[in-house]
């Protein structure tokens, strides 16, 4: 019966979060159209019940060193930011009302909204701000916003509601690390189990033994009352140790949303019955070379034959794009279409002695791979993963499936995570396939500069206007070229100098792509995905899985 109301309530109202309509004031006798019908039946609903979702957390902790992915999400409803990133990644100003850099890109002046409070009515003020920023460098390590805040020095208060930042070098991608949880001065340093002051949606109201209670908060972030006649009221985050218990929660009716990373998403998403929302994550997947394939021509030859696309033909449900450049499609530079090599590698393979000709009349041109590029060895290749990774151990059974028909002897090992970073410092294997996680900017320098230097052009910087220029001295990817000129604040006004500029990136994209030691193959995606008693859609983006959630209406059984 629970199933059954809830599939006939989803199927009367539009896609996307379900709305309370006003109810109808006409008499009993007027005749009810099937419009008003469909009306009447949202407005008796009732009142939505309260929302389960997971995190890995026994207990809440400082949400400053929250690293995980579920973590993160959870406290996403919770806290605000200085800036927040929307569905592109690009920053957008949340707590900030206005902010300027510098002439030497060294400071940065930032001036709070004076509209944000926190639940407990206080205003949001600079000395929050810059309490919360010092914690995070003194945590260091510790705490997952660190490493992004590495060119922050110090900070001074100007007033009440205006801070200047201080920086050690210029740094384009500094707004993008202003996107860490804004806590109140006096609770920066709250133990575990403690229940911190936020500025969005939700708030910290109890921990019971169930799990940590969010109830809607009196103020929605825009300082506005919120209304929750309309709203989710209450949400219940309940614990569990990964996103695969969290679905047989879902499974066994103790859950209401998952959220699933990249992993659990290639896992779970062959199943027909699950709902689920899409979106971009950070996850990228690649393989780099070892010791057994260092010749830079037999690295071309490997990179050929391992190329993105190919794996579009495996027969896997792959949980993203396939990508040879870790930059999401939705990159400015790539008009909404992602770095294709495919293009590209004949007359880099021609370059290099290595002529490939595709017959016109193909109609696949994976058809005509050829393996005779490959020199085959008598010695057995060494392809090394981390254990307990599924899809990392799929690529690399795969690779060596294509290899051995290529007449190459393969064997894949699985290995520790302490052990696996060992062999890829040692370089003791031919393949390492693995994921890391792409900067919340979005720009390549941490995948491809990181050993092939960069020569620099005299095209390089920003518009003197822009809110990221940066100093010239340093090169195109180092500092993500011209990635911040299309996504910043200011747009060049030169069309026709910001296509020149495009393309060029895209070639520099291009020939690193080809001679960087590494071959890209996949750009992830994450979900979300919803029980039974869920009516209604978040709009999850990467910043903010939960987005929407208010929307969202729960059947309580009642």
């Amino acid at each position: 019966m629970l199933v059954v109301l809830a599939i006939l309530l989803f199927m009367t109202v539009p896609a996307g979060c379900v709305r309370t309509i006003p109810a109808q004031t006409d008499s009993l006798a007027t005749e009810i159209t099937p419009a008003e019908t469909t009306k009447a039946l949202v407005v008796d609903r009732g009142p939505s019940g309260t929302l389960r979702l997971w995190w890995d957390s026994a207990v809440p902790q400082n949400p400053l060193l929250a690293s995980s992915a579920s973590a993160r999400a959870a406290y996403s409803l919770v806290f605000g930011q200085l800036f927040r990133l929307d569905a592109n990644w690009q920053p957008q100003p949340e707590l900030v009302q206005d902010f300027g850099y510098s002439e030497a890109r060294l400071q940065l002046t930032v001036s709070l909204r004076q509209d944000i409070t926190f639940h407990d009515s206080s205003p949001v003020t600079a000395s929050d701000v810059l309490t919360t920023l010092n914690e995070i460098q003194r945590l260091g390590s510790f705490s997952p916003y660190a490493e992004a805040l590495s060119s922050y020095s110090s900070g001074r208060l100007i007033d009440a509601r205006t801070l200047v930042l201080q920086l050690s070098r210029p740094d384009p991608a500094f707004l993008y690390a202003l996107t860490f949880p804004i806590l109140k001065a006096s609770e920066v340093a709250l133990p575990d189990g403690s229940l911190w002051q936020g500025t969005r949606t939700y708030q910290m109201s109890n921990q019971t033994a169930e799990g940590l209670v969010l109830n809607l908060a009196a103020t929605n972030p825009a300082g506005e009352p919120s209304s929750g006649e309309q709203r989710l009221e209450q949400i219940l985050i309940k614990t569990y140790a990964s996103a695969i218990q969290a679905m047989r929660g879902l499974e066994d009716d103790e859950l209401d949303l998952a959220y699933l990373p990249t992993e659990a998403l290639y896992q779970y998403q062959m199943r027909s019955s699950l709902r689920l929302d899409r979106f971009a994550s950070r996850s990228y997947t690649y393989f780099s070379f070892g010791q057994a394939i260092s010749d830079p021509l037999e690295q071309v030859r490997y990179k050929y034959f391992l190329r993105a696309l190919r794996w579009t033909k495996t027969g896997l449900a792959w949980p993203g794009q396939v990508s040879d450049i870790p930059v999401p499609a939705f990159h400015a530079c790539f008009d909404g279409q992602p770095l294709d090599l495919e293009q590209v590698w004949p007359d880099v393979l021609a370059q290099n002695g290595l002529a490939v000709t595709h017959p016109p009349v193909a109609p696949d041109p994976l058809e005509q791979q050829p393996d005779s590029l490959l020199v085959q060895t008598s010695e057995e290749l060494r392809i090394i993963l981390p254990e307990r990774q599924t899809m990392l151990l799929d690529m690399a059974q795969q690779a060596a499936d294509w290899l051995a028909e290529a007449g190459q002897t393969v064997v894949v090992v699985p290995l520790p995570e302490a052990e696996f970073a060992a062999q890829l410092v040692s370089g003791d294997y031919a393949l390492a396939f693995q994921t890391d996680e792409i900067p919340a900017s979005a720009e390549p320098s941490w995948y491809l500069a990181r050993s092939v230097p960069v020569e620099q052009t005299a095209d390089e910087g920003l518009p003197e206007d822009g809110a990221n220029r940066y100093d010239e001295s340093l090169s195109a990817l180092e500092t993500g070229w011209p990635f911040f000129k299309y996504l910043g604040y200011s747009q060049p006004a030169d069309e026709a100098a910001a296509d020149a500029s495009s393309r060029l990136y895209r070639q520099v994209l291009s020939d690193l792509a080809i001679t960087v030691p590494s071959g890209g193959i996949l750009l992830g995606e994450a979900a979300i995905t919803y029980g039974d008693r869920v009516i209604g859609q978040c709009q999850p983006t990467l910043a903010e899985p939960y987005l929407g959630i208010e929307e969202l209406w729960i059947w309580s059984g009642s």
